[in-house]
Order: structure tokens, then sequence, then C-alpha cells
């Protein structure tokens, strides 16, 4: 489905803002943290948060420029390494906040 739309939004038939902003890009950072990664994408998209996970091997700033295109809304950066840091970035106010796993849902409803 989220592959539909995708392209539905790429051929100008959906809008690229609105109510697909709050779409959401769960970057990939390393293979150590996949299964981590993973969870969080089941758990956001079981609470119904439209999610992509980025499988490629790219660099941030080329999934983040992905995205960007994409018209994502937001963006969840983890850290590599086993600290489990998350970082969420607002695409659209180019701004980015560390949070708890427990703050990621809350701050999502809000936006």
């Amino acid at each position: 489905m989220s592959r539909l739309v995708t392209r539905l939004i790429e051929a100008g038939i959906l809008p690229k803002t609105g109510a697909f902003s709050r779409h959401l890009l769960v970057t990939r950072s390393d293979d150590s943290s996949e299964q981590y990664r993973l969870g969080i994408v089941d758990q956001l998209r079981s609470a119904g948060v439209p999610t992509e996970a980025f499988f490629e091997r790219s660099d941030l700033g080329t999934q983040l420029k992905y995205a960007d295109k994409k018209g994502f809304g937001f963006a969840v950066i983890l850290k590599p390494g086993s600290t489990r840091t998350i970082e969420l970035r607002d695409l659209t106010l180019r701004q980015q906040h560390p949070v708890s796993e427990a703050e990621l849902l809350a701050r999502l409803v809000a936006a």
C-alpha cells in the first residue's frame, strides 16, 4: 500500500503535504541495530503511524534526501552502536530532537 501511495504522490495525484506529511521513514544505520530498528517499525505501524523502513545501505544524507523527495514528514534516526539513541527529525521544520522509545510515539501523535 505504501508503494502505491508513493507512486500516486510522485504522479501528482495525491498531495506531497497535508494528510500524508505524518508519514515516517526509519533510517538505517548499521547491521547491529537491525532487529531493534525493525521492532520500532512494527510498533509504529501497530499504532497506526504510516511507516517505511529504509533498507538500502546508504549514508544518512542520502536517506534524508529520499525522505524529503517522497514527502515524508518525519524521519527516525537510530544512531549506530549499542546505545540505541533515537533522534526524531521533523523534515518540514528541519529540526531534530533526541527522544526515548516511549516518547517517540507520543511526539508523532501530537505532531
